[in-house]
């Protein structure tokens, strides 16, 4: 259903109007009509169900027929080693399409180190929500791998290039924070930190994937692995 995010905006039953560059959008890009549904989105798991009612050159009508409240499952958080411009924009979608509650993009000695545009990076989130109809704004942040704090979760899972065995994980998703590495792979010695503060390492026998083909992949993988998904 074509959605429309509103950051933060609390939602009542009734009429409601729609104006500045949302409408824009919709009118110039979208070219939405009377009686078409809106899904309406405010990042904080609230979802209200809007059918159009006017539209005028600066505005649209809405009329809210049902408003929801979807409960946050604090499942999957995500890092990732910084990609090139191109896969990064691409993986934070992926983030987004999975349910991410979280994004972390780390520092890592093998990852990129071009500047990150908080503004481009918003633009994206907003974007990917409204494809995906996620009820849920995955919180942001950039990191140093070393400063990644693996006591905040239940479980840290990495996703490692190196032979070997792995280890047991969690029946559950919950808390559970998911670390890719650059498509070279992590150091062994960025690798090692991880392992001795508890992460599991998370082998799969695949060939060498880009960052926003393994974040779907892997996120798959442990949804499909976890019992109370």
């Amino acid at each position: 259903m074509r959605a429309i995010f509103l950051k933060g905006e609390t939602f009542q039953l009734g009429a409601k109007q729609l104006t500045g560059e949302k409408t824009h959008h919709l009118l110039n890009v979208v070219r939405i009509k009377v009686g078409q549904h809106i899904l309406l989105l405010n990042g904080n798991g609230t979802r209200a169900l809007s059918s159009v009612e006017s539209i005028s050159k600066k505005a649209v009508g809405l009329n809210i027929t049902s408003v929801e409240e979807v409960e946050n499952k604090k499942g999957l958080s995500i890092a990732f080693a910084l990609p090139k411009k191109d896969a990064f924009e691409s993986a934070l979608r992926a983030c987004v399409e999975v349910g991410a509650n979280e994004i972390i993009v780390l520092s890592t000695e093998r990852s990129q180190t071009y500047p990150i545009k908080e503004d481009r990076v918003q633009k994206i989130l907003t974007a990917a929500i409204e494809q995906s109809n996620n009820p849920y704004e995955p919180r942001f942040e950039k990191l140093e791998i070393g400063d990644l704090d693996s006591s905040k979760y239940g479980q840290v899972v990495l996703a490692t290039l190196a032979k070997g065995e792995g280890t047991s994980l969690k029946d559950s998703i919950e808390g559970t924070l998911l670390v890719i590495g650059p498509e070279g792979g992590l150091t062994d010695a960025e690798e090692l930190n991880l392992l001795n503060r508890g992460a599991h390492a998370l082998r799969v026998n695949v060939p060498i994937l880009r960052t926003q083909t393994a974040i779907p992949f892997l996120s798959g993988y442990l949804l499909g692995n976890a019992v109370d998904c």
